[in-house]
Formats: C-alpha cells, structure tokens, sequence
C-alpha cells in the first residue's frame, strides 16, 4: 500500500464531549519515540530493512510487534507460492518495484511488499497485516501489461495445504464491502487455474447473518412486551436487511472481478445464504402457531434434514462442544458454513477423485471473527483424521482502516453511530479545527477514493439503502 495510507479514527460522544467526531490519521513509525495520544494504540507501519531492537524504540513497540511481523512474513510468502500456483511456480517473480516491466503478461501473480502493518485490534495476540500487491493481466486489450493492480495489507494463515479444488468463503457486512469484494475478486482470479493448470470452477459463498438475530425477540414476546406479530414484522426487517446487503456485495465482488480481467470465461458461482434457511424457517413457524421454538425441537429438525451435512457437522462436537441456547446454537452455525464445503460424499478408495477429498477452502473476514475460524481448523482436523478427506482452510484477514477512540477497547460495528454522523477533526498545530458533518460515503472516499465511494453509493441506492 502506498505510504500515504490513511486510517480513520473515530472517536465516541462520552463525558464532556457530546459530539462523534472522526479523523484521519498516518501510523506511526516505530522509531517515534513519543506515544502520541492522537495515535492509533499499539498499531505501527514496519519496513523491511529496518533494525528492529526494542531498545530506543516507541515504548509501546514490544518484542511481540517484531515476532508478528517476522513469523507473519515467512507465513504469508509460502501461502503466495500456494496462491500463485504452479502455473507460474518455474517463473521468476520479479521484484516488488519492477513488476511493470514483467513479461508473462498471460499470468495472474501476487508480490509480498516491504511494509507491514502490525498491532493489536479486536484480539489478544499481536497480528501483522503484510502489503500484497495483486497484479492482473487484462486479456482483452494489449496497450499495457498489467492495467490492474489491487494493494491489500492482509494477514495470512493456513493450514498444511493439499489442494485441488478452490472455494471462497465471505462474510458481508456493511462497513467492510470494499475490502470484502476487492480481496474476493483477486483470491478468485489469483485460482481460477487448478494445480494442473486446467481450468476450475470456483464457489463464492457469502455468509450474512440473519435468524442469528432472531433469539434476541424471544424473551420480549415471553414477558408480553411485544407480540408474535411484531416480532415476526422484526424478523421481516432483519430479513430484508440480509438480501439487500447480500445483493450490494454480489454485484461489488461482480465488478471487482471485472475490473482484473476484460475476458472473465473462467466459472465461477456466488451463492448467498439463504434467508429463508431451515432455522428461520422453524422459527416462524413457531411464531405463527402461537409458542416460542425450544431448542431441542429445532436441533431434530436440523438432523433430519436430507442432505446430512448438518447431522455429520454434529457428529464431530463432543458433547461440552454443543449448543446449549440459540445464542451457542446461532455461533455454531458460522462454523459450519465455513466447513460445509467439505461435508461432502467421502471417496472410499485412493482411486477415486482426488477432486472430492482435497479441498481449498478461502475464508475472508474480520481479525475479531477468528475464534470461528480457529473451531473451524479444529473440525476440518477432525475429519482429516478419520476419513480420507483433507481439506486446506486458508484464513485471510484484511486489515481494518477504522478504528475507535485511538484503537482502545471498542468494537465499531457495535458502536457505530449511525444514523448520526461525526464531526470531521483535522490535527493542525495547538488546536483542532471542526469541519463539517461525514457520511459513510465521505469516510468511504477519504479511505478507498472516490471512485469507490460513487460506486458503492449507486449499490447501496439500487437495493433501498
């Protein structure tokens, strides 16, 4: 990413101040021996080539920034190799600065750069956010080389892989669909060649929650402060949400794709879950004849479903891994879509398709959503050790560019304050100078630039948003 790279910093009305307010800010060097109480907490850019001692360094710049961003490093440069493919694995890449002048221009390929961006946010372990720089071949035109480049600062994990068959999990969310759609639209271009270099057919799946939600009406109707009636009208809302967020991200990640290829021929299929699901389904059902839905009665109806992945899914929990309420129940069932790929006919003997027992699985999320990814790993292990299916699930966490009162503990999509929009503070010397009011696709073009803000406003307009 460029050096200029901005992150948003927004800062909640409390105490003597009554105002939201937002700014924009450069991260810090770690050779800034100040910590500024304007920065961005424990959240520094790192560069290749620099000493990194923690002696005379921020003293916030622990021996924990320097092992993320080494051990990160090596990690996310195998993971390259896995994602560039062997299509390409007997070309030598060039370097990050001279990929202009790279001459397989029939090749897609990804570079690992020299910056990082390192820091704390949403967990507890210190995370490195590598720069990538994805470049794409534009087949439909041959005035340049590579006419597309995506930057990313993403942080890789995997698994061991053995791969032969891709598949992309996302999860949207409102705030996150610009980075969500550029990064889906590159892991699919990145694959879109299997191993043997024949052409593949690749499945996006776009996991947004809906019945989640539904649990949290229970108790009101049960005290009498609302009626099934009003709930279920709740639900139509929460629902509605869920297929308008869904078309937004289908149509971003549509063109993301297209802007890395004049000549998309390779397959690919982008599947949103379903609002009307099996759980939400037995949900209103329940609500409609009158008595809230009991847990133990939705996990029978799950069971006999006729495809069997939920019922083998429940096969690998141990007991103390089950449900207990619909909140466990709803986390649970993140978990799944991200495994239910695998949850597939087994081959029985090595000579049937390998096709069916190697599976990559792409998951693209938040850093504060990797406790699902880490049960996920858990169970794909489990089915790896006793059948001769092995699954790959490769976790890739873009880099958040928002962060909440200088990165302390708060979550933005918690606190976000919309419909209210903050004030826009610029740092100048000595005093801090009010500007007018941001809307969400002001802060979008200060981040992404405008073309993106332009166009995800026309996106969000299209479906009523």
């Amino acid at each position: 990413m460029s050096s200029s790279t901005l992150f948003a910093d927004l800062h909640l009305a409390s105490g003597h101040s009554t105002r939201t307010s937002i700014c924009f800010r450069k991260l810090q060097s770690p050779n800034q021996q100040t910590d500024s109480p304007d920065g961005i907490h424990r959240f520094f850019k790192v560069s290749d080539g620099v000493s990194l001692s923690i002696s005379g360094f921020h003293p916030l710049f622990t021996d924990e920034h320097v092992e993320a961003y080494a051990n990160d490093k090596k990690v996310t440069e195998k993971i390259l190799q896995l994602l560039n493919g062997v299509s390409i694995s007997h070309i030598p890449l060039p370097k990050y600065s001279e990929t202009s002048d790279y001459p397989y221009h029939n090749e897609s390929f990804a570079l690992c750069g020299k910056t990082a961006f390192v820091g704390t946010r949403g967990v507890e372990t210190t995370k490195s956010y590598q720069d990538l720089s994805f470049h794409f071949s534009n087949e439909g035109t041959k005035a340049r080389r590579y006419n597309f480049v995506s930057n990313q600062n993403l942080h890789l994990s995997c698994t061991p892989p053995q791969l032969e068959e891709a598949l992309v999990h996302g999860i949207a969310d409102f705030d996150t669909v610009e980075i969500l759609s550029a990064n889906i639209a590159s892991m699919v271009m990145l694959r879109r060649q299997s191993v043997e270099g024949k052409s593949n057919h690749l499945n996006i799946s776009l996991d947004i929650p809906n019945f989640h939600y539904y649990p949290s009406v229970f108790g009101k109707v049960d005290q009498g402060l609302c009626t099934p009636e009003e709930a279920l009208q709740w639900m139509d809302a929460v629902d509605r949400r869920h297929d308008q967020m869904g078309a937004v991200l289908e149509k971003a990640i549509h063109r993301e794709i297209h802007k890395r290829t004049a000549n998309a021929t390779h397959k690919y299929s982008i599947l949103v879950t379903q609002s009307d699901n099996a759980v939400a389904t037995f949900i209103r059902q329940s609500l409609i004849s009158g008595k809230i839905p009991t847990l133990s009665e939705l996990l029978q109806q799950l069971s006999s479903q006729s495809d069997g992945r939920w019922r083998e899914f429940y096969g690998l929990l141990k007991r103390s891994e089950r449900p207990k309420d619909f909140r466990s129940l709803g986390y649970l069932f993140y978990v799944f879509e991200v495994i239910k790929k695998a949850l597939v006919k087994r081959p029985s003997m090595p000579s049937e398709s390998r096709c069916e027992s190697r599976r990559l699985l792409i998951s693209i999320d938040d850093i504060a959503e990797f406790r699902i990814y880490t049960k996920a790993q858990k169970y794909l292990k489990r089915i790896g050790d006793t059948t001769m299916v092995k699954p790959t699930l490769l976790e890739i966490y873009p880099c958040q560019r928002m962060f909440v009162n200088g990165n302390q503990r708060a979550h933005f999509y918690v606190d976000d304050p919309s419909p209210r929009f903050p004030v826009l503070v610029e740092d100048s010397p000595g005093n801090l100078d009010v500007q007018p009011l941001l809307s969400p696709a002001d802060v979008v073009e200060r981040l992404h630039g405008k073309e993106c803000a332009e166009n995800l406003k026309g996106l969000f307009k299209e479906v009523g948003l």
